[in-house]
């Protein structure tokens, strides 16, 4: 069903999101950073200001134009101390706005410098982050720099400074609660480097991973950069779309001569049929030409240092290409969507009705399996529109998902009998007819998995989409062993071992989504969580659907085993016991 668009950015109530901090074990969670090291502080006088030279009370006080550059040292009480213009001193906080650049670090490695009996957790009090843990120093601190780092965008986004009561080298801290409002920031994954100051030296003591709720930065990119005839791929709308014509087949991208491009990235409106992408050198010279027929909308092309053009020509009736991105070697790997096809044998294929679905009724599914190593492919029945797409994408990306979806494309709506339902999938206009049940049974032969998951019979909340899809899934998933159904495909039976269905009562399993996948491992993001974060990018859904309320009501943890070729579960808490 068309469920209500939020053309705001909606915060989940309460702050609700989870802000998970792991840092001495970022490694495990797969969530590498790409800030610096370490900064050093720096200001911009945001009006004409007063900086009193030396002592506050007894100092020469002179005028320091708007715009002057201003080095901060230190922090007392509601002044910082500062250098400007070669000389000491200080000025009022609120003159300054901060900023901080890449510094050389000159403490030792942070390895020798960063030690944390208690590891460091972040949690929203209020909209502000509150600490636990202690920060050690190798000599007394008397000042704490913290550095807000957005690891889509690759840049610093906020940097405060914290005057402690006395020097100490080791400082709690809880000693930075109320500091950083996460309501303030944009949503995504941050980096916090907090650094200690000591006579003039800094020394980082943590670097500190969170995830911020609302909505993200673009990743940084080069786009502006280049050569792009067509404004309207500039922007993020998909809905502002370039389309191939006769006259001008092809998109033509020129890059400049001092810009090294790493990855070009094409966000359709409509994918097309196939095409076809020429690059060529700085001199003009062919360097290479690929066709893709992935069917995506998303796909990126991986670009080096030799590109000075790139030509891509699409084909097939209605295409149209939405945004398109330039990244520089630097780029936001994690951040940045690279998709691949869905292999041709997969572990796990979860069959969910809309986009959102795949996360509020199947709780960490994705991620658990994900993280285990597991092959997981994803298909969506109903067509809920462009910007639903792009949701599920960022959804799918952010859980840890790396192979396109499908989508099947049938027609969405809230109707009131199933059998309204399957004829709106059968008929998909007045010329085209389609059979959903064959369509499902091929799906199944094509990518040949292991498991197979799906809906509810009752639909949840009562949907009647979810109830037609658990009723074709759990067909389809038997007939696909039958070679006496559809022979004509071209497609080999292929035999699920399990079919499992949400709530089912029979053989229930019930998944533990707070666990990490592997035994043992500590600190990483559990499923749920990222299930959690890769839900709120489904952000038209947020006011009517909630993860904490809707995954709870119908429970996201029990599965019944509907079908199995290789005996009934004893442990019932994995969807591939049994399976070698």
């Amino acid at each position: 069903m068309k469920r209500p668009r939020q053309l705001v950015t909606v915060i989940l109530a309460g702050i609700c999101l989870l802000f998970s901090a792991l840092c001495a074990a970022a490694g495990a969670s797969g969530f590498t950073s790409s800030c610096p090291q370490s900064f050093r502080m720096l200001g911009t006088v945001n009006n004409a200001a007063t900086f009193s030279v030396g002592s506050f009370e007894s100092g020469e006080r002179i005028r320091l134009k708007k715009g002057t550059a201003v080095s901060v040292l230190g922090r007392e009480g509601i002044h910082y101390f500062a250098e400007a213009n070669g000389k000491t001193g200080y000025i009022h906080k609120d003159l300054l706005d901060l900023t901080g650049e890449a510094a050389e670090q000159t403490a030792e490695s942070i390895s020798d410098t960063l030690r944390v009996e208690n590891p460091i957790q972040a949690q929203t009090l209020f909209g502000y982050l509150t600490f636990s843990g202690d920060l050690w120093a190798p000599e007394a601190v008397d000042t704490l720099f913290l550095y807000i780092w957005d690891e889509r965008a690759l840049a610093l986004e906020k940097a405060l400074v914290l005057q402690l009561k006395e020097p100490s080298d080791t400082v709690s801290a809880s000693v930075m609660d109320q500091s950083v409002n996460a309501g303030r920031l944009a949503g995504g994954r941050k980096t916090l480097v907090i650094q200690g100051s000591a006579g003039g030296k800094q020394y980082v003591l943590g670097r500190l991973f969170f995830t911020a709720p609302g909505r993200e930065k673009d990743p940084r990119h080069i786009t502006d950069l280049c050569k792009i005839p067509y404004k309207s791929l500039l922007d993020s709308n998909v809905e502002s779309a370039w389309s191939p014509r006769e006259e001008n087949p092809s998109l033509k991208i020129e890059i400049p001569a001092d810009v090294n491009a790493a990855l070009l990235t094409l966000e359709w409106k409509k994918p097309p049929e196939h095409f076809t992408v020429i690059l060529t050198g700085r001199n003009g010279e062919k360097l290479s030409e690929t066709r893709y027929e992935t069917g995506f909308y998303a796909d990126s092309v991986a670009l080096d240092d030799k590109v000075g053009g790139i030509t891509v020509t699409p084909a097939g009736r209605r295409c149209a290409l939405g945004t398109v991105r330039i990244y520089p070697e630097e780029y936001a790997a994690f951040a940045v969507q690279r998709w691949e096809p869905l292999p041709d044998k997969v572990d796990l294929l979860l069959f969910s009705a809309h986009q959102d679905d795949e996360l509020l009724f199947f709780g960490g599914m994705i991620p658990f399996y994900c993280a285990a190593g597991k092959t997981v492919g994803v298909v969506y029945m109903a067509d809920c529109g462009r910007d639903r797409y792009a949701e599920a994408l960022d959804g799918l990306w952010t859980a840890g998902m790396k192979y396109h979806p499908v989508f099947m494309g049938w027609r969405d709506g809230l109707v009131g009998s199933i059998n309204v339902a399957k004829s709106m999938w059968r008929n998909v206009s007045q010329d085209v007819k389609r059979d959903p049940l064959l369509e499902m049974v091929r799906v199944i032969r094509k990518y040949r998995p292991e498991v197979v998951v799906t809906h509810d019979f009752n639909g949840e909340y009562g949907h009647v989409q979810h109830i037609l899809t658990a009723e074709l899934i759990s067909e389809a998933a038997v007939l696909a062993g039958d070679a006496s159904c559809d022979p004509d495909s071209g497609l080999d039976p292929w035999e699920v071992k399990k079919v499992y269905i949400h709530l089912y009562e029979q053989g229930q399993i019930e998944m533990d989504w707070t666990r990490p996948p592997e035994d043992g491992t500590e600190k990483t993001l559990t499923p749920i969580f990222l299930a959690k974060e890769a839900y709120s990018k489904h952000r038209s859904q947020q006011e009517a659907f909630q993860m904490d309320k809707h995954g709870v009501l119908y429970d996201n943890r029990l599965f019944g085993l509907f079908f199995s070729r290789v005996g009934e579960d004893v442990k019932k808490d994995d969807l591939f016991e049994n399976i070698p």
